[in-house]
């Protein structure tokens, strides 16, 4: 018996210096390499990272009715709404009126600046603010916009978090989720999309796309702008696989029709709306029309913990 122990035991011990067979029982198989991203998406997340306004870093959301207040208090650790400056903390109020935002300094409160000037006396943005008016205060980015006749947003951003992004989560590029899509004219009336925060925003009807992915005939509404007869088609859109592999609420594609009355419908450029990522944001809801029976398996995945 005793030899018989001994004799499992020096055969136990080869059989673990010996190298594991692939596919053999027992034997783990290496995990495949992940698929590199597309220029696509290595592009976007560059551009990502070098952007210091965007869903990764904001920090605040205000949403104003037209009359509204608000009093922003710039402290070093957060960004505060109302109260009383404390020390050398900057201080602004942004008022939202019929011709636009009106940034106001609070005295005694080193001012908030527009491409590094102090604003020392109240000044109008009628169309909002972004990019290039370069407004802040303190540490922090500030950007006025309006999301409708009756809606106007502050969203605030701290640059620092921006070691926070560390890419986008995407399905592996797949050609059979990249099809020609006929063109066909949209009656060019005026829909008003529903938002994530329970509001509207105006869209054309702009073009129809038809195509089919694995057999199955699908068809989409492409949106522009008011105003807009020309440029890329605004396609939000859900699939079979939203709200599990896929961001639940929808995600967007851009689509760029040719002359000969085709485009190329490519899902696998397929982003999340902002809102994906923060719940500062506003984001289009696609219409009921733009709801696909397949699974579009490209793209932009469900960020972890949607």
């Amino acid at each position: 018996m005793i030899g018989g122990l001994r004799a499992g035991a020096i055969a136990l011990a080869t059989a673990a210096l010996l190298p594991a067979v692939p596919g053999a029982a027992g034997a783990a198989s290496p995990a495949a390499p992940p698929a590199e991203k597309s220029e696509f998406w290595q592009e976007r997340e560059a551009a990502y990272r070098e952007s210091p306004r965007g869903p990764f870093t904001a920090i605040l959301a205000e949403y104003l009715a037209p009359g509204d207040a608000v009093v922003l208090i710039a402290g070093a650790e957060e960004l505060r709404v109302g109260g009383e400056p404390a020390g050398n903390e900057p201080a602004l109020t942004v008022t939202l009126g019929e011709n636009g935002f009106t940034v106001t300094p609070v005295e005694g409160a080193p001012a908030a600046t527009v491409a590094g000037a102090a604003i020392a006396a109240p000044r109008s943005f009628p169309q909002g603010a972004g990019d290039e008016d370069d407004l802040r205060a303190g540490p922090y980015l500030l950007s006025l916009d309006l999301q409708g006749p009756e809606t106007g947003r502050i969203l605030a951003y701290d640059p620092r978090k921006l070691q926070d992004f560390h890419g986008f989560p995407v399905f592996d590029d797949s050609d059979t989720y990249r099809v020609v899509a006929k063109v066909v004219p949209g009656d060019g009336e005026v829909t008003r999309l529903g938002t994530t925060r329970g509001l509207e925003k105006p869209y054309v009807r702009a073009a129809l796309l038809e195509f089919e992915v694995e057999g199955t005939q699908c068809r989409l509404t492409g949106f522009r702008a008011e105003g807009e007869d020309q440029g890329s088609l605004f396609v939000p859109y859900r699939d079979a696989t939203s709200g599990g592999a896929s961001y639940g609420t929808c995600r967007y594609l851009r689509v760029d029709p040719r002359e000969d009355g085709t485009a190329i419908v490519d899902f696998n450029r397929s982003t999340n709306p902002w809102c994906a990522y923060s719940p500062f944001y506003n984001c289009v809801l696609p219409p009921e029309e733009n709801l696909l029976p397949v699974a579009i398996r490209a793209g932009e995945r469900a960020p972890e913990g949607h």
